[in-house]
């Protein structure tokens, strides 16, 4: 067992239950299928109306989804901030010779010119912002070809900025294709088998199931960027303007990760797996010549720790001190919540870390969804993990469980939990 997973000496089971709990306070911050739907049909709206505009610049617009939505690790904004919805407008009729400014003035001028996009219209160094009234806002980034021959797995791309007053590499279709192949890859888990009520670790290693419908790496950067965003607001105003931004946490995870599963490191739970990215993640961090480099794999000329070179006023070194900071804090943070003695200071620990309100909502989904089980008399205990789940079992892998042992099962996802007697009563 590597070093970083052996830093808490806890019992698997522990170790699960935390990994469990952070995962469904995760997923609870998701886009709800409701939210999906209406994100996916306000941008195609937005990017047919851009594409049937009279300028040439827009002939043959497409439209579609980058960042956290494109690569499923969306998370619930805190407090009165709205879902930052990242898109690519493509335009295959302009070329770098039509200039940036140009091509700027194009999709504005074509969205002021709607009734109703133009009282919404927010200008961005390398776009437009489209603020709706509800849950979110679309960022629409044009972009035009950078190399001959793309394709949707990989498109280089020229975008503009305002502020260098010239183009920049970027490779959204690019980076979605790294971080989706990325996901595949599964880190090696130690199994254990039941004999006479006692764990005993056998022989084989192999890859533990998926918990929930999307991959661990997914779950991995939404925790990590839920994390971000309560120590941010916690320390104030100027810290949640130069938090660390989600580029770069996404991209120093899935390197770890994929780090990890190409070194075929074991670990006993996602717990441990999860401890190993974070404590890895600064080992990915580029500095040359003085600058510090997180590159888009899929375009290097794009770095996306651009900001932490900047001298003046001192940004550089705040964003990068940010982040040295968040990093720190995240490792001592989930250390304490899996050391976390009895079950008030467990969730405690959870609702200052992650905030109260999705620890409440995943804690009463869990109580409800035992209830259930208990009452039908469908509640199981995994005979390969111990996990409790619902409905019909198998009786060569489940053992019925008495009423009042455990306290629940988390209804939000495919994942149930032992009531944490480990903790403490």
């Amino acid at each position: 067992m590597n070093s970083s997973t052996s830093v808490l000496k806890l019992s698997k089971e522990k170790k699960q239950y935390v990994g469990d709990f952070l995962g469904s306070i995760v997923e609870s911050l998701d886009l709800s299928e409701t939210q999906y739907s209406l994100i996916k049909r306000a941008y195609e709206t937005v990017g047919t109306y851009l594409a049937e505009g009279e300028n040439p610049i827009l002939s043959g617009a497409e439209i579609y989804s980058q960042g956290s939505v494109r690569l499923n690790t969306t998370v619930r904004p805190k407090g009165s901030e709205q879902y930052d919805v990242d898109l690519l407008c493509y335009l295959p009729n302009a070329c770098k010779a039509t200039g940036w400014a140009e091509v700027l003035e194009a999709v504005r001028e074509r969205l002021a010119n709607h009734g109703t996009y133009g009282e919404m219209l927010n200008p961005l160094p390398r776009g437009y912002r489209i603020m709706y009234a509800g849950e979110y806002h679309l960022d629409i980034t044009p972009g035009i070809d950078w190399s001959s021959n793309p394709s949707e797995e990989n498109h280089p791309l020229l975008v503009p900025d305002s502020r260098l007053r010239n183009w920049k590499e970027s490779n959204p279709a690019g980076y979605a294709t790294w971080f989706d192949s990325i996901t595949e890859k599964t880190p090696l888990f130690l199994m254990l088998e039941v004999a006479c009520d006692s764990f005993i670790k056998s022989a084989a290693v192999r890859p533990l199931p998926d918990h929930t419908q999307k991959k661990l790496l997914n779950r991995i950067v939404q925790i990590f960027k839920r994390h971000r965003d309560v120590w941010a607001a916690d320390q104030g105003k100027e810290c949640v303007d130069l938090k660390p931004i989600s580029a770069i946490i996404t991209t120093l995870a899935a390197h770890a990760y994929n780090h990890i599963c190409d070194e075929a490191r074991t670990y006993e739970t996602d717990f441990d797996a999860i401890l190993d990215v974070l404590e890895l993640m600064p080992h990915f961090i580029g500095y040359r010549s003085g600058l510090y480099f997180v590159a888009n794999p899929s375009m290097p000329a794009e770095n996306f720790a651009e900001k932490w070179n900047i001298a003046e006023g001192g940004k550089g070194e705040k964003l990068k001190n940010n982040f040295a900071s968040w990093h720190r804090t995240a490792i001592d943070n989930i250390k304490e919540i899996a050391s976390s003695v009895g079950e008030d200071q467990l969730l405690n620990n959870l609702s200052q870390y992650f905030g109260e309100r999705p620890v409440k909502a995943v804690r009463e989904a869990m109580l409800g969804g035992i209830s259930t089980a208990r009452n039908n008399s469908e509640l199981r205990a995994s005979a390969i993990t111990g996990a409790l789940t619902a409905g019909a079992a198998n009786s060569s892998v489940a053992r019925a469980m008495p009423a009042n042992t455990f306290y629940g099962e988390n209804s939000l996802s495919s994942v149930a939990m032992q009531k944490n007697t480990f903790f403490g009563d």
